[in-house]
């Protein structure tokens, strides 16, 4: 059996230092590669290989714990293969620790966590979810969630063996499960973070629509809020508040009008990629159907078509208001590794 060492360049490697000549370790040092850094540098490559190739992928450098920032580009439909900025970022962190271990973790259902301090129900309709644990940092968990929840971090573990990447988002993990199982995180050194073995990465499959969605977040947010404060002010005159009695119900027309024109100018009801949220489909729908019946009213201003518009403005910015107490109720569990997300798939 041949043992001799791989050349590398005039001579053989030996321990990161090279040999010389005859065979002998060599004295002078220089600087040696570590093993973690090559994983890493791996591991942050396989993730850009495996996102749409029109994706730009940054390293972070300096790096405090995000390693890779992702801008999500948009493919022209007129077949040129050129590519616009969508103004949606995600950033990542990526390890590739050999330190991991593989099981099912058994779920229950639980109340609310955004409202009640909830514990699992243990019971005939308990989960089993395949998990990958994957140790990491406190440091840089802290770090997360001192972002909050708006721009969104994906905690990504590669394993270079079987070229598969698996992801979980870690500002949701944070707040659904990290913080309710333990509080006190904070107090360690590592935690470990549970990854559902059924999120590995494939831009191919309808899975990978849930990146699309995610990284459109703080537009979402932001018309969360517009949407809150929109309903506010429509609800206080519908209300007929004594100190808003000035208002004239052509004065509230005129408030659903340049609510629906700026509502419609968000960049986030179409299509990004195959990324869709169901509800947002019906809101712009009804948007679209307030301008036009305000419209056909600025033709023709009936009393009937009057009281039908300020009823519908109402009733359309209270659903949009709903939208963010459903995005946190709901879709900031998707892919999380517990019962609620575990029964939507």
């Amino acid at each position: 059996m041949d043992r001799r060492l791989p050349r590398c360049g005039t001579g053989y490697l030996l321990g990161g230092r090279p040999l010389n000549a005859d065979g002998n370790q060599s004295t002078r040092r220089t600087k040696v590669l570590h093993p973690n850094h090559s994983r890493g540098s791996a591991g942050e490559k396989f993730v850009e290989g495996v996102l749409p190739g029109h994706w730009v992928v940054r390293k972070v450098v300096p790096d405090y714990g995000l390693d890779l920032h992702i801008e999500v580009f948009d493919l022209l439909q007129d077949g040129s293969g050129w590519a616009q900025t969508a103004g949606e970022h995600i950033y990542a962190q990526v390890k590739t620790d050999s330190e991991v271990s593989r099981y099912d973790a058994i779920v229950g259902p639980r109340l609310n966590v955004s409202k009640f301090k909830s514990v699992e129900r243990r019971g005939d309709d308990d989960r089993r979810v395949g998990v990958v644990s994957v140790p990491i940092d406190v440091a840089e968990l802290a770090t997360i969630e001192a972002m909050g929840s708006s721009v969104p971090v994906i905690l990504f573990w590669v394993d270079v063996e079987l070229h598969a990447a698996y992801y979980v988002c870690m500002n949701d993990y944070i707040s659904k499960v990290l913080l309710v199982e333990n509080p006190r995180y904070a107090e360690q050194q590592t935690v470990s973070i549970r990854i559902p073995a059924l999120n590995r990465i494939d831009a191919e499959t309808t899975d990978f629509t849930y990146f699309w969605l995610l990284a459109r977040r703080s537009k979402l947010y932001s018309l969360f809020n517009l949407f809150n404060y929109q309903f506010h002010e429509l609800d206080f005159i519908r209300n007929r508040h004594p100190s808003r009695a000035d208002i004239s119900a052509s004065q509230a027309l005129e408030m659903i009008d340049v609510f629906v024109s700026t509502n419609l100018r968000l960049d986030v009801w179409g299509r990004r990629g195959d990324g869709w949220w169901a509800p947002l489909e019906d809101i712009h729908g009804a948007l679209t159907t307030l301008r036009r019946q305000m419209e056909e009213f600025k033709l023709i201003p009936t009393p009937q078509l009057e009281k039908r518009l300020m009823h519908y403005g109402w009733d359309t910015m209270r659903r949009g208001a709903n939208l963010g107490r459903m995005y946190e109720e709901i879709v900031r569990e998707w892919y999380l590794p517990t019962h609620l997300a575990a029964s939507l798939r």
